[in-house]
């Protein structure tokens, strides 16, 4: 006859070991020539424990603080623009890889960094243009034009032709909202004639210049009679 014996086996079927990558925030605005720091995360599921070598896919200037992480673990994500970067929106894709037992995973993750234009500033001259004559002084004032949220402090340099001609301000650095009052001096010495005074501003790796023409005119005179009366007898 036949015989027939059945044996139990038990088997354990555990979900293999994996991981997700996910970065924080998810999309950023970032001026030109700024920087900002992103929050890598890697979490292992599944007793997962391989090391994951990341990587980065974008048109910015990225880095990470680390490269891999074994298991779960965080990474800082460093993104950089200069100046010159077009403004735009730019993907910036993470992508993580391991090597297991089973083959390679991998993961990826996209955060969006939206360039917008670098903060900047333009000189501002009242009035545009000096008159004055030798031995005499005449004054104007410096504000500024910002845009993009510029907010910082720009210092002055004022620059004359010659010794002749000298420029004093109140204060050597302004803000937004606040003028410099420049005082200009002309020796009597100064020859008449058309003299540039070179206004410069520096703050943030800027620097504008601008220029106010001061014109010197022909000096003047009064005349003098002593005495102030006389008589005549005839």
């Amino acid at each position: 006859g036949t015989v027939s014996q059945t044996t139990s086996v038990n088997v354990d079927v555990r979900a293999s070991g994996d991981f997700t990558l996910s970065v924080i925030p998810e999309a950023i605005s970032l001026p030109a020539g700024e920087q900002a720091e992103l929050a890598l995360s890697v979490i292992g599921l599944n007793g997962f424990g391989d090391t994951v070598n990341l990587r980065i896919d974008s048109k910015l200037n990225t880095s990470l603080s680390r490269n891999t992480i074994v298991g779960s673990g965080t990474a800082i994500l460093f993104v950089s623009t200069d100046r010159t970067t077009a403004p735009d929106s730019y993907p910036v894709t993470i992508i993580g890889t391991s090597s297991t037992r089973t083959g390679v995973i991998e993961r990826r993750v996209v955060t969006r960094v939206s360039v917008t234009a670098a903060p900047d500033f333009t000189l501002v001259l009242n009035p545009s243009s000096l008159e004055s004559s030798p031995g005499k002084s005449v004054g104007f004032s410096v504000g500024l034009n910002t845009l993009n949220r510029f907010n910082d402090v720009v210092l002055l340099d004022l620059r004359t032709p010659n010794n002749n001609i000298t420029a004093n301000s109140n204060t050597s650095g302004i803000t937004p909202g606040v003028t410099a009052n420049v005082n200009v001096n002309v020796n009597a010495n100064t020859p008449p004639g058309v003299y540039d005074i070179n206004v410069i501003g520096m703050a943030s790796g800027l620097q504008r210049n601008t220029i106010i023409k001061l014109t010197v005119k022909a000096g003047d005179f009064d005349l003098v009679l002593n005495p102030t009366s006389q008589s005549i007898e005839r």
